[in-house]
């Protein structure tokens, strides 16, 4: 039992590491990747922007709501509060575009 709770600790402490090694991967880095969010307020039409939290967060009064630019194929039907949309962003948040509903439908 001792090798299993061994082999158990060592799991835990290499996963990060391994995370961390694919993320940074240069196939990895330079995919397009997407993360699940809620959308907070109706979007801004003029600026072609929503507010929305990603999925750890909503539940965190404290945490702001982040403001991405949204694809303009999206219905305003898609984009009210409380609706699921995914974010896609190449190599960091920060060039982030709310591009696709939860159904993936776009």
């Amino acid at each position: 039992m001792a090798t299993y709770s061994e082999a158990e600790a060592l799991m835990r402490q290499l996963t990060p590491i391994i995370n961390k090694c694919i993320e940074n991967h240069p196939l990895v880095k330079s995919a397009i990747k997407a993360r699940k969010a809620v959308v907070q307020a109706p979007p801004d039409t003029v600026n072609h922007t929503v507010a929305i939290k990603f999925l750890p967060n909503i539940f965190n009064a404290e945490i702001a709501p982040s403001i991405f630019p949204y694809n303009p194929n999206i219905s305003v039907g898609d984009l009210e509060k409380g609706k699921t949309v995914f974010v896609w962003y190449y190599q960091s948040l920060s060039n982030g575009v709310v591009m696709q509903n939860a159904t993936w439908s776009i």
